[in-house]
């Protein structure tokens, strides 16, 4: 809700109004979550991955889940205490 149409409803019919507003729903992440939780589990395990594009694969492979090279490199970017722990070659 911007200002504008808070101020509107507000004029309008006061603090009940405003609050009969649902909250907008951004855009989904394109990693779930119970994704990432798997896929930290994973990262923590000894053998790790060769590459960004191995884990591309892992994810379609083993989850079902498509994601591109570029989202996995921000979500390690986002999961620093899993960083250290790529295992990049």
């Amino acid at each position: 809700m911007t200002v504008q149409e808070w101020l509107k409803a507000y004029r309008n019919g006061g603090l009940p109004e405003i609050l009969k507003h649902k909250a907008r729903v951004g855009r989904q992440h394109s990693i779930p979550q119970w994704v990432q939780q798997v896929l930290d589990k994973r990262l923590h395990k000894e053998e790790g991955f060769n590459d960004y594009a191995e884990i591309c694969q892992w994810l379609e492979q083993q989850l079902g889940i498509v994601a591109k090279y570029k989202t996995v490199h921000k979500f390690s970017e986002i999961s620093a205490d899993s960083i250290i722990l790529w295992y990049l070659l």
